[in-house]
């Protein structure tokens, strides 16, 4: 279905956040292909405080329509609300076929035309990597999944397999790259799940970290909705990255499609470039490392070894010296 109309969402609020997402949507304007044009709509549903003076011109540059509208007045200090919190919003005010949302701190390599070509699903995601606090339904995390079932309406699990190790669990997919069906319901649906769920204290053992995407894998079961899980290159990670790279099968920049770093490149990580980064050489990585500085994400994202150690050995002296002067 070539002549779907999509829209791209993402949540920008001052800080380290809106220096992700000047990365982000530079990477969708310069590599996004198909979409590379498309309407991307960034709000800032929670902090009033107004962004940067360089994000507002980045986002002049690559046509992005950024509002503040307070949508998060009651999960303030849960950063995840605000991803439900939008997506319920542009999915009751805006008229595109699709919504595409995107956590900030992904980078877009490749054309994503999987969207625009691909399976006409109600929704498509990549699983989880790992079980984490997902089940099997026979673990020390299915009496919270259970009751998330039976809390919304979910008869009869479905199952997936981890993009890591392979385990059998319950329907659980990563919310950091949501494609939807606009009128599917999913996103509206999804609001009224979370605060139940929120509302109620249920939450797995490991805390509120993961209820925002507990909540909706468990809402697109409860739904019945259409799913068709993403290909390995989409949501990339770098925890799949060194996955891939023990069984040399690594994938280069010019075989990902959006690599979902986390906090990767964020002070004070220093990433290896000879040991961990050699596959991704070449045009898109010189990009990766000119833009990285210029949105103020990193000054020095990447190191070679020898910086490394050098780094190593003024820590150890500086230890040295302060447990000297500890203990005289």
């Amino acid at each position: 279905m070539k002549d779907k109309t999509i829209a791209i969402i993402i949540c920008t609020e001052p800080g380290a956040l809106e220096s992700m997402s000047q990365l982000l949507v530079k990477s969708i304007r310069k590599f996004g292909g198909v979409l590379k044009d498309a309407p991307v709509y960034s709000i800032q549903p929670r902090n009033p405080q107004p962004l940067s003076l360089q994000t507002q011109v980045v986002f002049e540059e690559c046509n992005v329509r950024h509002e503040y509208v307070f949508l998060n007045g009651k999960y303030t200090n849960y950063d995840f609300a605000n991803k439900v919190v939008a997506c319920d919003y542009y999915a009751r005010h805006l008229s595109e076929d699709y919504l595409l949302f995107l956590d900030s701190d992904q980078v877009v390599f490749n054309n994503l035309e999987e969207f625009v070509t691909g399976h006409d699903a109600d929704v498509q995601m990549r699983v989880v990597n790992l079980k984490g606090v997902g089940t099997n339904g026979n673990d020390e995390n299915t009496a919270y999944w259970k009751e998330l079932y039976a809390r919304l309406g979910v008869e009869k699990p479905d199952f997936i397999q981890t993009g890591i190790r392979e385990q059998r669990i319950f329907s659980y997919y990563n919310a950091g790259l949501i494609f939807a069906r606009r009128t599917s319901g999913l996103f509206e649906q999804w609001q009224i799940n979370f605060e139940q769920i929120m509302d109620s204290g249920l939450k797995p053992e490991e805390g509120l970290f993961f209820v925002e995407q507990s909540t909706l894998s468990a809402t697109i079961s409860s739904m019945g909705l259409t799913m068709k899980e993403l290909p390995v290159t989409y949501n990339y990670s770098p925890q799949t990255h060194m996955y891939l790279s023990a069984s040399n099968t690594q994938l280069t920049l010019d075989q990902i499609h959006t690599f979902h770093y986390h906090r990767l490149f964020r002070p004070p990580n220093r990433v290896n470039f000879q040991k961990d980064f050699t596959v991704f050489q070449g045009p898109k990585l010189d990009w990766l490392k000119r833009e990285l500085v210029s949105c103020g994400i990193n000054p020095q994202p990447f190191y070679k070894q020898w910086e490394l150690d050098l780094l190593a050995q003024k820590e150890q002296v500086v230890q040295q010296i302060r447990a000297k002067n500890g203990t005289s």
